[in-house]
């Protein structure tokens, strides 16, 4: 019966999950967040510009999972890690869905303190082949 209850809470918070797509806070591109086993992943699926640019190994950014598995926190937050494409760093990262719609992904090293917050809405455009949004 434990088991049945903890399959219906996980269902219900993935419910609630950011999902979908989201557009970039300086509409440079659209990331999908998908569930990713218990957790949540995020890849870059759209850019502006074209052809995408190229991440930290010289291939196409086109696809790459940047967020890294984030769990969902009692805080109602997801928590977990994101890379940053440009250098292959890693750093903690935190997602929130607010009140308003937006979701909202800060980065940090160490603590939150010293971190930055981006500000995320839902895109609701076309996605193309080639990472080209419509």
């Amino acid at each position: 019966m434990a088991r049945i209850g903890l399959l219906i809470a996980a269902l219900f918070l993935m419910a609630a999950a950011p999902l979908g797509l989201w557009q970039t806070a300086d509409n440079s591109g659209v990331i999908e967040i998908k569930a990713c086993g218990d957790a949540l992943c995020g890849s870059l699926v759209g850019f502006r510009d074209q052809p995408p640019p190229k991440d930290y190994r010289h291939e196409s950014e086109c696809g790459l999972q940047f967020i890294q598995p984030m769990r969902l926190d009692k805080d109602g937050s997801y928590h977990g890690q994101i890379l940053d494409p440009e250098t292959g760093d890693m750093y903690r990262a935190t997602l929130t869905l607010a009140a308003d719609g937006t979701l909202h992904l800060r980065g940090y090293l160490g603590i939150s303190l010293f971190g930055q917050t981006k500000i995320w809405h839902h895109y609701t455009g076309v996605l193309k082949p080639g990472c080209r949004l419509g």
